[in-house]
């Protein structure tokens, strides 16, 4: 049986509410599909294969990728069919902490995988870095509702700076962008978008302190 009964009244406890649906309300919804995380993972996805050689490369990119994108994803399509989580959003802070621990149990698994069967150095990396922000994620969400989405777009911009420097700077625009869509939803507070931002940014930054790009 769906509990809807229970989503609504974890809904009214966070304050979530319809809001009327004007062209900013319509703008801001396309923005949060259009870069939603798992979009923006596999825009992720699709950036990494510039950095594998062989078709056995490209074999340990998609196990990866099926153990920490494709399970979460799976899992929340079954949950909002079910009526057990709001939507493919995931509004409410409680129901984001299953999701985030699939990716981190799934990312170890395969993390576990690539180190033993010496995967290339650089997805070896690329992967632990893409853990431990989902891990830092995962730890916050237990107390707090940071932006899940802000982490996830500011991550891809400051990556896309790494590679091709500053011809790919108007990449960083869809940083405040996705904050004005997530606080005209009112999905996040301004310090939560802030502050997931920073995170994307900072463990990104990392990653391209530990394998330079060029």
């Amino acid at each position: 049986m769906h509990d809807t009964a229970g989503i609504e009244t974890i809904q009214q406890m966070n304050g979530i509410t319809e809001l009327p649906q004007g062209w900013d309300m319509r703008l801001a919804r396309l923005i949060s599909n259009l870069l939603s995380p798992p979009m923006i993972a596999l825009a992720g996805v699709l950036l990494a294969l510039r950095m594998l050689e062989t078709p056995k490369d490209i074999l340990w990119l998609l196990f990866f990728t099926g153990l920490t994108l494709a399970l979460p994803v799976g899992y929340i399509i079954w949950k909002v069919h079910r009526g057990e989580i709001t939507d493919f959003h995931v509004r409410v802070r409680e129901q984001r902490i299953r999701p985030l621990l699939l990716a981190v149990v799934g990312g170890l698994v395969s993390l576990t995988g690539l180190w033993l069967g010496k995967a290339p150095v650089k997805l070896t990396v690329l992967a632990e870095m893409g853990v431990m922000q989902v891990a830092f994620l995962l730890l916050v969400t237990f107390k707090w509702k940071i932006s899940g989405l802000g982490a996830a777009i500011s991550s891809l911009a400051v990556y896309l700076c790494g590679l091709y420097g500053a011809v790919a700077a108007p990449a960083l625009l869809t940083i405040p962008l996705v904050a004005w869509a997530r606080l005209r939803l009112r999905r996040h507070t301004l310090l939560q978008t802030v502050c997931g931002s920073l995170a994307g940014a900072a463990f990104t930054l990392g990653l391209l302190a530990t394998m330079p790009m060029r």
